[in-house]
């Protein structure tokens, strides 16, 4: 389902660890938060702040 990107918490080269919220998006009236599945380095980041974003687009990539 398509959703609107409400904050992003991190940036290229931030370290992050395991559960630590990523972005904040909206979709369907429900916040939705995305959080790291283990811990990592940012290595990318494809979302921005009021972006319409649609099904199975890549947001953040990470490296560890």
């Amino acid at each position: 389902m398509p959703g609107q990107v409400r904050s992003v918490s991190v940036s290229v080269g931030d370290v992050v660890k395991k559960g630590q919220t990523l972005l904040t998006m909206e979709a369907m009236k429900m916040e939705i938060r995305i959080q790291a599945l283990k811990d990592g380095k940012v290595k990318s980041v494809f979302a921005a702040q009021g972006q319409t974003v649609e099904r199975e687009q890549i947001l953040i990539e990470m490296e560890e």
